[in-house]
């Protein structure tokens, strides 16, 4: 009977007694819950979780909430300009300096034999003109070259509206060549000249203006 008390029979037996010196304490006897034998208690250890998993849920969480998800936006729309592009107060070089590079590019394939302009025909800006037509116009640093002048400027006033009916006719039409017209031009020290212009479409609205001479007339402009 002694070795039975001593080795804990009953609590194999279900009458719940706690082996000897186990039990008989009474704080081991108020921690352990009713009903229950201490030999088929079981530890179940809780569950450790990652201690950099649980100090970044930490950090998201005390971080105020405009910065706990950073975004980036991309710009709907971008231009990249090349390395010797410069801004001033009258141009922006990134938008400007595309359509800069283009007027080199459309210098250099001007015909070289006949007075010929590439001109806006939305605005009637010239932005391209060959040593033919600056001579034929008679422009000079002093009275101003052709380039960025509106070309209304060098047709006669009586011809104007002839001329700006054709430009427009081209603008709504799919078009890519202008018929030859016949009509009288201003030069810069205010001769008027009869001319036949042809056009041919380049890019979008931009036009090259071929101009032949007809006659002179020294007449001051009507």
């Amino acid at each position: 009977l002694g070795l039975g008390n001593g080795c804990g029979l009953g609590g194999l037996n279900g009458l719940g007694s706690p082996p000897m010196g186990l039990g008989s304490g009474s704080s081991a006897r108020a921690a352990m819950p009713p009903g229950n034998s201490p030999a088929f208690m079981e530890h179940r250890p809780e569950p450790v979780g990652d201690p950099r998993e649980e100090a970044a849920e930490t950090l998201v969480r005390a971080a105020p909430p405009s910065r706990q998800l950073p975004r980036t936006k991309k710009s709907a729309s971008f231009f990249v300009s090349s390395p010797g592009a410069f801004s001033s107060e009258t141009r922006d070089a990134s938008i400007h300096q595309g359509k800069f590079d283009m007027c080199s590019v459309l210098q250099m394939q001007l015909r070289q034999d006949t007075p010929c302009l590439v001109c806006d025909i939305t605005g009637g800006q010239v932005m391209v003109t060959n040593m033919e037509c600056e001579d034929f116009f008679e422009s000079s640093d002093a009275n101003g070259r052709l380039v960025q002048s509106d070309i209304f400027t060098l047709i006669h006033q009586d011809d104007r509206d002839k001329f700006s009916q054709c430009l427009a006719y081209l603008m709504v039409s799919e078009r890519t060549r202008m018929d030859p017209q016949e009509l009288r031009v201003i030069t810069r020290t205010g001769r008027m000249r009869s001319v036949r212009t042809e056009g041919e479409q380049l890019i979008g609205m931009w036009w090259q203006l071929d101009f032949w001479l007809l006659s002179n007339d020294d007449a001051p402009p009507g």
